[in-house]
């Protein structure tokens, strides 16, 4: 089980301190929303966990090190990022894109072990794209394209798997395609799964814990019912927000009824 934390975490841009002295355990094996208003530092926070970032003060530690210390390989073999714009040439296929998973395990020479085959197939399985493996890349609409980012994600083979906005740009139908399939993946492999949503109610239905960050802190944590309360989203979003139960899943629904800013 592989445990990710902050502590004192303090990261900028430059001169612009964007998350400010921010601690926090991300639950094992479950799956954490990150949300909060434009500006809060969700992006900022993701990229600081997955060793993107360099902290300006604190530390993050994966598996009680200091995440900075251990050799990338090493990392990459724990903890895989998805990032919120993530490209890669058209020409390429499906397949190759799923093989650059299993950089982190190639050797000096490089090349691809029968493991790294299976793991391939296994990710394209799973993200349920084994049809397009042979498709480039530029045929492809904007959700399955996303599938078969999460696919090379996948290929890493980590118990740890950030996304960041993972369902940015897709129709609602690609959403929740998307949005299934890491449910899914959670449900049979008990990956613990880190990523940052703007919907908040989609996070309500697909997390089961929840941070809201406000201005580079934590503003509140915890389950989905503890998070869409209104006196939260009032504090978080400035909004006053009728909260009810969805009747499919029992999860909390936020209705917005007005701006309090």
């Amino acid at each position: 089980m592989t445990l990710l934390e902050a502590q004192d975490l303090s990261l900028a841009y430059e001169d612009v301190q964007v998350i400010h002295e921010l601690s926090l355990q991300i639950p094992p094996q479950q799956i954490t929303a990150l949300i909060g208003p434009n500006g809060s530092g969700k992006s900022t926070l993701l990229r600081g966990l997955a060793r993107l970032m360099r902290p300006q003060q604190g530390c993050v530690y994966l598996d009680g090190h200091a995440i900075h210390t251990q050799p990338t390989k090493q990392v990459a073999r724990q903890l895989a990022m998805l990032p919120q714009r993530a490209s890669a040439p058209g020409g390429l296929t499906v397949r190759e894109l799923v093989a650059y998973g299993r950089f982190p395990y190639q050797g000096f020479l490089g090349g691809l072990s029968a493991d790294d085959e299976q793991q391939i197939d296994d990710a394209l399985h799973q993200t349920g794209i084994d049809s397009l493996r042979d498709c480039c890349l530029g045929e492809l609409s904007g959700g399955q394209r996303q599938l078969a980012l999460i696919a090379m994600a996948l290929a890493q083979d980590t118990e740890l798997l950030l996304l960041d906005e993972p369902t940015t740009f897709l129709d609602m139908a690609h959403q929740l395609e998307v949005l299934e399939v890491l449910e899914k993946l959670h449900a049979e492999q008990q990956r613990t799964i880190v990523m940052v949503l703007h919907d908040i109610n989609q996070a309500a239905r697909y997390a089961s814990h929840m941070i809201a960050l406000v201005d580079g802190q934590i503003a509140a944590s915890g389950s989905p019912t503890e998070i869409l309360t209104p006196e939260v989203l009032a504090r978080v979003f400035r909004i006053e927000a009728m909260v009810t139960r969805r009747e499919d899943t029992s999860t909390p629904y936020c209705i917005p009824l007005r701006n309090l800013s």
